[in-house]
């Protein structure tokens, strides 16, 4: 949508507008979110009645669950169990609450459980409300976008993207939510920390790249990876290898080094690409992996850096694991016969398994060079070989 918007305004002046809510799932209200489910139950908006099943679960799924009780009340021991010393859970400022609730009993209707089953259809159920605030207006010069409670609007007029920022915050007032307070924020550190932006313009000078959900974009309609979604990312690659060293430090090893490092090249490419294989990497559909989620990315400079980083990063975390796995004795280890685990050479292939690829390259190229004999493993590129100790 922004794409397109872009191209339909290419030349002209944007305004951008961004609003995020405070502790979102937190501070859902259930009366809040029933009264909305039972409007959007009326005729005028579907031609069938709701099913009286429905509904129940509907509000017993909010009923077994509330903020207060099965969260902000869990003491320090729950901390001390993942080894967080003085823990605690943020929560709204007291003033902030005061506006919508006079005593702090409140917290027993408030709070929908995150990666619940109806957690997301309860999130757009009640901001379907803000949604027809804001598409009443029928400005045809106006974006909206919303994903959960993330929002980012756009217009090539500033006192009208104003208006609208304006109204959509009245609008989560009104269904007792809380936004971040919204700021003038030149662009730099702070412009990215912010959550809640007033209208600023977007171009190449002032504002050249703008964040929603995890990618940023610039005027020429050239996508990369948000910086923090980049980090977090090879912040997993790093934690499940220092998980791995740790399992089998102090001369813990239970399997052969082959099978550890064969466990850990399949979990790592498993968690970038999906389940690929040498034979099917061509026409395979990325499901529940780092790739599937950004498949909106396009080929740029940018892009090609952040994905090459992380291929080189994922690289060099299995370079470090067999590095560590050729200092250890294995030999108490009950070798199956007829096995060349001891011999091993351990060789993985970049293409197949590259965040590069599967992200940019097999869906920006035209018949790719190994099509014709996908199953000899000689034509695919190599980035590294790893061999066993001994060899």
């Amino acid at each position: 949508m922004i794409i397109n918007y872009l191209k339909n305004h290419n030349g002209e002046q944007i305004f951008v507008a961004e609003c995020d809510m405070q502790k979102f799932y937190d501070t859902v209200n259930h009366k809040v979110a029933i009264k909305q489910f039972n409007r959007l139950c009326l005729k005028k908006y579907f031609k069938e009645k709701c099913d009286k099943i429905a509904k129940r679960i509907f509000i017993k799924y909010l009923q077994c669950y509330n903020f207060f009780n099965n969260v902000y009340s869990l003491d320090q021991e729950y901390f001390n169990k993942y080894k967080i010393q003085n823990g605690q859970f943020k929560w709204i400022e007291k003033n902030e609450l005061r506006k919508y609730y006079k005593k702090d009993k409140y917290l027993n209707q408030v709070g929908v459980p995150q990666g619940g089953a109806l957690s997301g259809l309860i999130a757009n159920i009640v901001l379907d409300y803000a949604d027809r605030k804001i598409l009443k207006l029928k400005d045809k010069d106006l974006l909206y976008v919303r994903y959960c409670d993330d929002m980012i609007m756009m217009h090539t007029n500033k006192e009208k993207c104003e208006a609208a920022l304006k109204k959509y915050k009245k609008s989560l007032i009104d269904l007792k939510l809380f936004p971040h307070p919204i700021k003038n924020i030149e662009y730099g550190k702070k412009f990215w920390e912010e959550k809640s932006k007033a209208p600023y313009e977007w171009n190449d000078n002032s504002v050249p790249w703008i964040g929603f959900v995890g990618y940023e974009i610039n005027r020429k309609g050239e996508i990369r990876v948000r910086k923090r979604s980049l980090k977090k990312e090879i912040n997993k690659q790093n934690e499940l290898i220092e998980e791995i060293i740790s399992a089998i430090s102090n001369n813990n090893l239970k399997v052969t080094k082959g099978t550890v490092k064969e466990s850990a090249y399949n979990r790592l490419n498993g968690m970038a690409v999906g389940r690929v294989e040498l034979w099917n990497y061509l026409k395979y559909e990325n499901d529940m992996c780092w790739v599937k989620g950004f498949q909106l990315l396009n080929k740029n400079k940018y892009s090609s850096i952040q994905l090459k980083l992380l291929d080189k990063t994922k690289n060099n975390n299995l370079l470090k694991l067999f590095k560590f796995l050729d200092k250890i004795d294995d030999s108490h280890i009950e070798k199956r016969e007829n096995t060349k685990d001891n011999d091993r050479e351990f060789i993985f292939y970049g293409k197949p398994f590259s965040y590069f690829y599967q992200a940019l390259k097999k869906n920006n190229t035209g018949e790719d060079h190994a099509a014709k004999n996908p199953a000899n493993p000689k034509q695919y590129s190599r980035v590294s070989h790893f061999h066993q100790a001994g060899r």
